[in-house]
C-alpha cells in the first residue's frame, strides 16, 4: 500500500492509502459521530480547560463555553488560524501529553478544514464550536456532571 510518494514500488496490486479530503470523509475515516451535520471532536486540555496556545488567545474549552477562533483563516493553513481537535480523546493526547482533562467539542461539518497531505492528519482545524463544550473521560464518555447538565 502506498501512503505517499515513493521512489520505486514493485509487486502485484498496489493500493493507494485513503486520504480523506472533506470533513465528512475525515469523520467517516476516524469513526467520528456526526448527527445532523455536527461532529463531536475532542480536545485534551489542562486543569483550567485550556492549552498553552489557546491560553495566549484567551480561549477556554470549559464545559458550557462555545469557543470560536479569533484568528480563523478560512482553513487555509494546517496549523494556526483556527481551533484544532482530534477524533478521540486519546488521540488528542498527542497534542497535549500533560493534559489532565478532556472535552467534547460539537462542530458543524461546514466549519471543519481537512488537510489530507498535512503532517498531522489525525487532527482537523475548525472555525469554532456550534454549541457548548462538555467534559468527557479519556474514552470519550461524558462525565456525570455533563450528563446532569444535559438533562437540565
Amino acid at each position: 500500500m502506498r501512503h505517499g510518494p515513493a521512489k520505486e514500488i514493485s509487486g502485484g496490486n498496489i493500493l493507494e492509502a485513503n486520504k480523506p479530503s472533506t470533513a465528512d470523509e475525515w469523520c467517516d475515516h476516524y469513526g467520528v459521530d456526526v448527527i445532523d451535520g455536527v461532529a463531536t471532536l475532542f480536545k485534551a486540555v489542562d486543569d483550567d480547560y485550556s492549552t498553552s496556545r489557546a491560553r495566549q488567545k484567551d480561549i477556554s474549552y470549559a464545559p458550557g463555553q462555545i469557543p470560536v477562533a479569533p484568528d480563523w483563516d478560512g482553513g487555509l493553513e494546517e496549523c494556526g488560524g483556527g481551533l484544532h481537535a482530534s477524533p478521540h480523546p486519546r488521540m488528542a493526547l498527542e497534542f497535549n501529553i500533560g493534559a489532565k482533562k478532556f472535552v467534547g467539542c460539537p462542530v458543524k461539518l461546514e466549519d471543519i478544514s481537512v488537510h489530507p497531505n498535512g503532517s498531522m492528519p489525525q487532527k482537523v482545524k475548525f472555525r469554532g464550536c456550534c454549541s457548548p463544550c462538555f467534559e468527557v473521560d479519556r474514552n470519550g464518555k461524558p462525565s456525570p456532571v455533563a450528563i446532569e447538565q444535559a438533562a437540565e
